[in-house]
């Protein structure tokens, strides 16, 4: 194995890493980044984002490297996104969120997600408040049994739940008073197995309040959703 198959080969063990089946155009590939980092500039072989992130590639995979790898066999084009050691800004989960969303958007592969309790499957940013009977009526069919739980009200924040679902609704506002500062976060329970569905559920409702409510809806990677045809 030469050094650049050993220089590969620890990207593809060491990064976070998306595997297609072929080579996206280059501005498909830009243009389905910036639903997740809308300031993303192509940079010679690499797409910048979220500050100092970049993503590299195209890299040429070979069915030898994948397995070296630990790596799922079938893909023959590998991008890599890296965040520098010394770069402060944003989550060092954000390129771990690209390439998943990524490999869910281009139809390709990544670093398997790792779910926990009350896992988020997708969020409403920058809305108007709901009236909670409205916010019940309007998710009555993607989570049906959907009533308040739990309600604060000098703030409105609160938390919706179903005995019918696994899903559920937290609202929380900040600051305290007034505007387009509601955030509904949609998520599963924490004793529920993630599935699909569940997702595309989360995300169903996401859309529907983000249409109800004036607000930005974004996917578990926190990418954009932009229509029904998400959910």
């Amino acid at each position: 194995m030469g050094v650049f198959d050993l220089r590969m080969m620890w990207r593809l063990t060491q990064k976070p890493v998306l595997l297609l089946g072929y080579e996206p155009d280059p501005a498909l590939l830009l243009r389905t980044l910036r639903l997740h980092s809308p300031e993303a500039q192509a940079d010679g072989k690499e797409i910048r984002f979220a500050g100092k992130s970049r993503l590299r590639g195209p890299f040429d995979v070979t069915p030898e490297l994948l397995a070296r790898a630990g790596l799922p066999e079938g893909w023959r084009t590998a991008y890599v996104a890296e965040r520098p050691w010394r770069d402060s800004g944003g989550s060092p989960l954000t390129t771990l969120n690209v390439v998943r969303g990524l490999a869910r958007h281009l139809g390709g592969w990544a670093t398997e997600p790792r779910f926990g309790p009350d896992e988020i499957l997708a969020e409403v940013t920058g809305s108007c408040a709901i009236p909670p009977e409205r916010l019940v009526e309007l998710l009555a069919d993607t989570v049906p049994g959907l009533r308040l739980h739990e309600r604060d009200e000098e703030d409105e924040s609160g938390v919706f739940k179903s005995e019918a679902s696994l899903i559920w609704v937290n609202v929380g506002r900040w600051p305290p008073s007034g505007g387009r500062n509601v955030t509904y976060t949609v998520c599963f329970d924490e004793e529920s197995t993630y599935t699909p569905d569940s997702l595309l559920l989360g995300e169903r409702a996401a859309l529907l309040i983000a249409e109800e409510g004036g607000g930005v809806a974004r996917d578990h990677n926190e990418f954009l959703l932009t229509s029904a045809g998400n959910g």
